[in-house]
């Protein structure tokens, strides 16, 4: 399994390709809020997020982590989705 950086590191790559406005946050880290006072996603940001994660990383979500727990920081979804890839 990647190390936790490794992994922020991969969605610091895929949220800087896919949402332009990513790039002028002063720092984009695991303790980047996903909504309010950091990236700002809306529904619709969050949607396409996980597609391209599923996509570039090569997995599904399950229903079940659809949870706001899981969603709160780019470090918290870092750990999710670490459940998922492998080394």
């Amino acid at each position: 399994m990647p190390r936790h950086d490794e992994l922020v590191a991969s969605l610091r790559d895929v949220i800087l390709r896919e949402f332009d406005f990513a790039a002028d946050l002063p720092e984009l880290g695991a303790d980047t809020p996903l909504f309010r006072d950091g990236l700002e996603l809306d529904s619709f940001g969050v949607v396409e997020l996980i597609a391209q994660l599923e996509t570039t990383l090569g997995f599904e979500f399950r229903e079940d982590d659809f949870r706001e727990e899981h969603f709160r920081t780019v470090g918290t979804l870092a750990a999710l989705v670490g459940r998922y890839v492998a080394a």
